[in-house]
């Protein structure tokens, strides 16, 4: 990459030429920005891709009304780049663990697509869409937008009830007598002994004894869209419905306790010193030129008294990350739990995470920041899971344009006809 730039590379092709090498590596935890300053500016600028869109069984659709197009049109072709193309050169700005791809893809319907569109292709007038529309081919030419008039766009986008619903955190139903359906949209909900935690820990502990009270036979965990969050509280869930002891992780190491370049480090709350300071309290075991975790910081948990013991689906997607997959790989790795949907972009062995660290970039002031302890997660290995990839569902469903437009959700109908079928 580095004998690629020339005079004439730009500030976007450098960005491009770094991120090849950042992408490279495979963590989820890998970010690299512009400065606030540029973005803003940026932002202000007619130049961005105009409406959402969804990566939907290898085709591009169109996800929101938008002078004429309607929601479920396949996009073609935009300037003509074929759609694949397209979302190939889109979706790489989105970082996933290995060589996982489908969350690659879905970063396509997300409201980083005006972002990545512009690093993919830089500054546009407008856009030229050929695209199919009940059977008929046809073609819209579309002024580029500022970010805000996309994001307006982006508020009237298609959305499955389960996606509505992300602003709350957790909520436990029953979708039927014998079946209760848990919904966690994310593990960001506090550190543990915080209030949010207790809370968090509460409704567990209502919601399992209510299982238990009420004999039920089958209990569905959605996780969809879980994006991650902050330990443990995807340990505490899997508590509940895992038979054996276990930890986080099997092993944990970072690199030592020099941090390079100590001038452009950008620690917000902290200082270089401090880092240094907690991480020789959580990494005191040195071999070689690995410092591995202090087991302290790697307790034994034990499985709940209230734990279900009956039969678990768990739904999963290509956004489900960091410490969802983290819970999404447990609870394959147990091999008690049916695990339907998509590959994850968390890895099923092992990740990148704990400390993240940002540099900015002397010369260009880019924003780079990356996680510095490589953890193996407490997990067996599977024939089906292959190092590198996310985790493989047991049943893969993907979500079909009939089933999406008449906002039937395929995924757990699915489920609920496993179980169903079952019984």
């Amino acid at each position: 990459q580095r004998k690629k730039i020339t005079a004439q590379t730009s500030y976007r092709d450098f960005y491009q030429l770094l991120w090849k090498v950042i992408d490279f590596t495979g963590s989820l935890h890998n970010n690299l920005d512009y400065p606030d300053s540029l973005q803003r500016n940026l932002k202000k600028e007619n130049i961005f891709f105009p409406l959402p869109l969804r990566y939907m069984e290898g085709a591009l659709l169109v996800n929101a009304p938008y002078k004429g197009l309607q929601v479920g049109d396949q996009i073609l072709s935009i300037n003509g780049i074929d759609s694949q193309v397209f979302a190939q050169d889109v979706g790489q700005f989105r970082s996933t663990d290995g060589y996982n791809t489908t969350g690659k893809y879905a970063a396509l319907q997300t409201q980083k697509l005006a972002d990545y569109s512009y690093l993919a292709y830089g500054r546009q007038k407008e856009f030229i869409l050929r695209y199919s529309s009940k059977g008929s081919i046809k073609s819209i030419r579309l002024a580029a937008t500022d970010h805000s008039t996309f994001e307006k766009q982006y508020e009237k986008r298609s959305r499955l009830e389960v996606e509505q619903k992300e602003q709350n955190l957790y909520f436990f139903e029953f979708l039927e007598s014998d079946i209760g359906y848990l919904r966690v949209s994310s593990f960001a909900i506090g550190r543990e002994g915080s209030p949010a935690y207790k809370d968090f820990a509460a409704f567990l502990g209502r919601v399992f004894k209510e299982l238990k009270q009420q004999k039920t036979q089958n209990l569905i965990v959605d996780i969809r869209g879980n994006g991650g969050g902050i330990d443990p509280c995807e340990l505490l869930l899997y508590s509940y419905m895992t038979s054996r002891k276990f930890r986080e992780n099997t092993q944990a190491y970072t690199r030592g306790y020099h941090f390079p370049f100590p001038e452009q480090l950008r620690l917000p709350g902290t200082s270089v010193a401090e880092q240094v300071a907690e991480a020789k309290k959580r990494f005191t075991r040195p071999q070689g030129d690995r410092y591995y975790q202090n087991p302290a910081y790697n307790p034994v948990w034990k499985p709940h008294p209230d734990r279900f013991k009956h039969h678990i689906y768990v739904l999963i997607d290509p956004f489900v990350a960091s410490a969802a997959s983290h819970y999404a790989a447990m609870m394959k790795s147990d091999r008690k739990a049916v695990l339907i949907g998509q590959e994850t972009s968390g890895g099923y062995y092992g990740h990148t995470g704990h400390y993240n660290i940002t540099y900015q970039l002397p010369h260009t002031g880019l924003s780079l920041s990356f996680s510095v302890v490589n953890l193996e997660q407490d997990v067996r290995e599977l024939s089906d899971q292959k190092p590198g990839r996310g985790i493989i569902p047991d049943h893969t469903v993907e979500q079909r344009l009939e089933d999406y437009i008449e906002q039937k959700d395929r995924v757990l109908n699915y489920t609920l006809n496993q179980i169903r079928n079952r019984n």
